[in-house]
């Protein structure tokens, strides 16, 4: 953890502390979520295009999108924009607004796909 002062405090909160404020940004089990729900296969497909680099198929909700019968409405204003890699099919972005009173807007993006100059090493 770095405070913001610059110097790194390892082991700052314990681990499992951690885990449990990241699981919610787990982009597998995000994407595996979605995957589940049945009114995920009801966002509209609006082509294939580069996202970040990528080719992805851009998928699109709103107030306007159908959904089953007895799903909750999608709410006036809200809107997300999903991308997925057409080779791999893992998550490229998500940009989301409108979504709840607590979170107004939320985006990810995932960049530098199999760029071989990153490096990984941990702080000192």
């Amino acid at each position: 953890v770095d405070q913001g002062t610059g110097t790194f405090v390892k082991s700052a909160i314990p681990k499992a502390s951690v885990d449990a404020m990241l699981q919610p940004f787990d982009l597998a089990v995000m994407l595996g979520t979605m995957q589940r729900q049945p009114d995920f296969s009801l966002l509209q497909n609006m082509g294939t295009e580069q996202k970040n680099g990528q080719t992805a198929t851009h998928l699109h909700a709103d107030q306007n999108t159908p959904l089953p019968a007895g799903a909750s409405p999608i709410p006036a204003g809200t809107v997300y924009d999903i991308w997925i890699a057409t080779d791999g099919g893992y998550l490229v972005a998500i940009e989301a607004t409108g979504v709840s009173s607590t979170m107004s807007s939320l985006q990810i993006e995932l960049t530098n796909v199999n760029d071989p100059t990153l490096k990984v090493e941990p702080p000192a």
